[in-house]
């Protein structure tokens, strides 16, 4: 192995207990990775609880993120749904008076002439 590979696996796999021993084998026929080695070694046990606890943290805001960001387009799409509603039930109301062609109903509330022509189709 290269030295800029050596460092790599240093980098990739310092952190993880089962790959110590082989990353010390790789680290000790050069000095300054094998320095570093002793440097990321030597991190406690505290900060590497820190540093998972920290991540476990930004995992968990990020979870919750999501599920706000789910919310809020379910509410967007409820409001959606109940003006979809009350649009269906004006052009029921305005079909029933019979005052409105079809078309301007449909320009009136928003929904397409199919749809008023099925509400109208409902109606007799």
């Amino acid at each position: 192995l290269n030295s800029r590979e050596k460092w790599g696996i240093l980098l990739r796999d310092a952190d993880k207990p089962d790959k110590l021993e082989m990353v010390k084998q790789v680290a000790q026929p050069e000095e300054g990775i094998m320095a570093a080695f002793n440097v990321l070694g030597g991190i406690s046990l505290t900060q590497r609880l820190w540093l998972w606890q920290t991540k476990r943290m930004v995992r968990e805001a990020d979870r919750i993120s999501d599920l706000e960001g789910a919310k809020d387009i379910a509410r967007e799409e409820g409001f959606n749904d109940g003006a979809f509603s009350k649009a269906v039930e004006t052009a029921k109301n305005l079909l029933k008076l019979n005052v409105l062609t079809p078309e301007q109903i449909s320009q009136t509330v928003g929904l397409t002439l199919e749809q008023v022509h099925e509400l109208e189709g409902n109606l007799h």
